[in-house]
């Protein structure tokens, strides 16, 4: 009898045994696979910031280089336009009044000052993409190494099988807070795709723009050359090329002024509506007065 309720405890702890063993295979296996989960996350988010981070600088340096060299170039043209003697009526003293007024001319030459200066990444945030901060931080909460906090294997019946079960329980909502972590990060990458986009069509857009306005400062140049400062001598074709050099100025300084991110660092619609304001500039400016 004895032998028997021996045999029979035995085959009790074996099958309790073979019980936990699954249990705990089952749960060796989530957590690898949440273990897996967040470092695709973590990688996922890692490399969208990079492409993000790269088309910034981009831009910022698209921002730099206009204006350190062309609207310094213009500034230099302007100030040989306005001491012709247009009248008003022929668009140019209009201009002169509305786009390009001193606070509009002490603004491009301090941004032409500010952007030959030797800046930190900070300052390059604060000065040319971000609105009232002092840089743009973007977050993205991921969890740290998982902890293997798997509790002992206790050597008896049904101890063995409640920690195998608790084990279970515990990888399976380590799981679920990886496929959180998970969705998190496929928002941000939502979030970083957009900066991505939005910085890569500016720049292509200052480009552009930017392509003619060096045109467009040439044959503006070349025209005062000839014409000298005595507004007769300017023919109404004429007219236009020196008021299109200036919208040139205008449409590209609104551009470059308008700020990627607020101070929570949040993407600006403002950057959205100047980018169709350029890019309808684009499709409507007349190239032959540009020189071309």
């Amino acid at each position: 009898m004895i032998q028997f309720v021996v045999a029979a405890a035995v085959g009790y702890l074996f099958r309790k045994s073979n019980q936990a063993l699954k249990m705990d295979e089952q749960a060796r296996h989530k957590y690898a696979r949440a273990f897996a989960r967040q470092v695709e996350a973590q990688q996922l988010v890692e490399t969208k910031k990079k492409i993000a981070d790269n088309a910034l600088i981009k831009l910022v340096n698209r921002k730099k280089a206009i204006l350190k060299r062309t609207m310094s170039d213009f500034l230099l043209l302007y100030s040989k336009i306005i001491k012709i003697n247009f009248l008003p009526g022929e668009g140019i003293k209009e201009l002169e009044g509305q786009v390009m007024n001193p606070i509009q001319l002490e603004s491009i030459h301090n941004m032409g000052v500010l952007a030959v200066q030797p800046m930190s990444d900070e300052e390059l945030l604060k000065n040319f993409l971000v609105a009232g901060a002092t840089g743009a931080v973007i977050n993205l909460a991921i969890a740290g190494p998982l902890g293997w906090a798997i509790g002992p294997v206790k050597a008896l019946g049904d101890s063995i099988v409640n920690d195998s079960q608790r084990n279970l329980s515990n990888s399976n909502k380590q799981m679920k807070i990886s496929n959180v972590i998970y969705s998190q990060a496929e928002n941000l990458s939502v979030i970083l795709d957009a900066i991505t986009e939005r910085s890569n069509r500016t720049s292509e857009v200052l480009a552009k723009l930017n392509l003619l306005f060096i045109k467009s400062i040439k044959h503006t140049a070349e025209l005062i050359e000839k014409n000298g400062s005595e507004r007769k001598k300017y023919s109404a074709e004429d007219r236009i090329a020196l008021k299109t050099c200036i919208n040139f100025a205008d449409t590209i300084k609104k551009i470059i002024d308008v700020p990627m991110f607020d101070k929570e660092g949040l993407l600006i619609e403002d950057t959205e509506k100047v980018l169709v304001v350029g890019e309808e500039f684009l499709r409507n400016v007349d190239t032959t007065l540009t020189g071309n």
